[in-house]
This record gives C-alpha cells, structure tokens and sequence, in this order.
C-alpha cells in the first residue's frame, strides 16, 4: 500500500486544474492517463537561444536573438507571405552595416 500522500500522482489527467475533455483526449492518445505519467513526460526536443550583444561572438550555426530596428519594409503582393526588410540597422555589430530580415506575420 502507498502512502496517501502519493494518491494524487495516481489521479485521471482531468482531475488536474485546467484538463477538461478537449485536452484529456490528446493526452490519452499520448499514453498520458495518469499525473504520474505527465510528470515523466519529458521533451524530445528545444530550442535554445542566445542572447548576444556583438555577432561577431555568437557561435556559428547557433539561434541567436538580437536587437533590430526596421528602417524598411516591402509588402509581398500575397496576403499571406511574410514582410521582407532589406534594411535594418543592428547598433551593436563590430562592423555595422545592413542585415536583411523576413518579418512573420
């Protein structure tokens, strides 16, 4: 016999605050049925970011987040696609100078 305090991580997903039916469905279809079996859960997978302040010490082939200002911008003729900015200006470059950008809608 566990202990009672444990009885909670053995609780149906839809017990926890926030889980109704519209999310217990996907998560059972994940093997997720139990609280227990959501906190193992682990990613497969992320993103890391690096915020730098001069590219020229960010790591080559690494996502990296930096500070733009949009001097530009061209609308595609498709609603759909996103911005182009030819002309952006990065104030902390070692060798400033333009960096083309897409915009995502």
């Amino acid at each position: 016999m566990r202990p009672d305090i444990l009885n909670p991580l053995f609780a149906e997903v839809r017990a926890m605050k926030g889980v109704g039916p519209g999310l217990a469905k996907p998560l059972e279809r994940l093997g997720l049925e139990r609280v227990k079996d959501v906190l193992y859960h682990f990613p497969a997978n992320w993103t890391y970011r690096k915020a730098v302040s001069l590219l020229d010490v960010a790591d080559v082939g690494s996502n990296i987040i930096v500070t733009v200002t949009v001097m530009d911008h061209r609308n595609s003729n498709n609603a759909r696609a996103p911005f182009s900015a030819p002309n952006v200006e990065e104030q902390r470059f070692a060798h400033p100078g333009k960096l083309p950008v897409l915009l995502l809608r």
